[in-house]
């Protein structure tokens, strides 16, 4: 099955974006204020709400490469994401916000940079 990583500001707009090198996905259950534990210990927990976190890197991204990447994703406050979902276990498309883009570079011999590009993808 051919995976995708696709990102549009609207649902209606995604397109092909590099998939990532690296995608940690994390699964956050959000508490309500009167979650917590009682004297006796016991934990009382009620979830309100469950959001996903995708913490995603690319390697050796030229500056082409890193460049479309970057202007595809982080001149909106939220983006729609079509990724793979251990949860699901299929493609599904959320709406996200993404924290500050890390970009570290390499530099070979022939002065051609190589990018290694990160940030996180948070459900809105």
């Amino acid at each position: 099955m051919n995976r995708v990583f696709q990102a549009g500001k609207t649902q209606n707009s995604l397109a092909d974006i590099i998939f990532p090198s690296s995608i940690q996905w994390s699964y956050n259950e959000i508490s309500s204020e009167k979650s917590g534990r009682a004297k006796s210990g016991k934990m009382n927990k009620k979830i309100i709400a469950s959001k996903r976190k995708l913490e995603c890197s690319w390697s050796m991204l030229d500056d082409d490469s890193s460049s479309k990447l970057l202007k595809a994703i982080k001149p909106f406050t939220y983006i729609y994401l079509k990724f793979p979902d251990p949860f699901e276990g299929k493609d599904i498309t959320k709406r996200f916000y993404t924290d500050d883009a890390v970009a570290d570079s390499n530099i070979k011999l022939d002065g051609i940079y190589e990018w290694n590009v990160s940030f996180s993808f948070i459900e809105q």
